[in-house]
């Protein structure tokens, strides 16, 4: 966490720290630190997809299944109308348990070679029931493994 600060310091308005931030906050169970970074990260590049695929992770920690659900509500409704990367919709899908929706999405990131790849197989950002779930070799078949 401390190089994440560190690269936030060197360039505050640079997209990855801000991003990777949130990420490690939430993964180590810093809920409300996610929130604050998010939010701080908001401030500079907008409500990025992102950043947003985090949070629903970061309001269930706090037991705010209500808010969680309503970020992938936005992240979908986004995806109507601009681009929003299938690998985000695959992260917050999974974070709130639908892991169909999750693989769907997965495999949809695939045939648009949209951040896919060896990521799928090894994220510490998707949870146990993600590759264990039986749609899973489906989705290394269309990465090509």
């Amino acid at each position: 966490m401390a190089e994440v600060q560190r690269a936030c310091a060197l360039d505050p308005q640079a997209f990855p720290p801000l991003f990777v931030r949130t990420y490690v906050l939430t993964l180590s169970g810093d809920a409300d630190g996610a929130l604050a970074a998010a939010n701080s990260a908001f401030a500079v590049i907008g409500r990025n997809p992102w950043v947003l695929a985090s949070l629903p992770n970061a309001y269930l920690q706090r037991g705010q299944p209500k808010l969680a659900e309503a970020i992938y509500a936005e992240l979908q409704a986004r995806a109507q109308t601009e681009q929003v990367s299938c690998m985000v919709l695959a992260l917050a899908a999974d974070t709130l348990g639908r892991m169909d929706e999750a693989i769907d999405y997965a495999i949809e990131s695939v045939a648009r070679s949209d951040n896919t790849g060896p990521f799928w197989t090894r994220s510490p950002m998707f949870c146990a029931a993600f590759p264990a779930h039986p749609r899973y070799p489906e989705l290394l078949r269309a990465i090509g493994l």
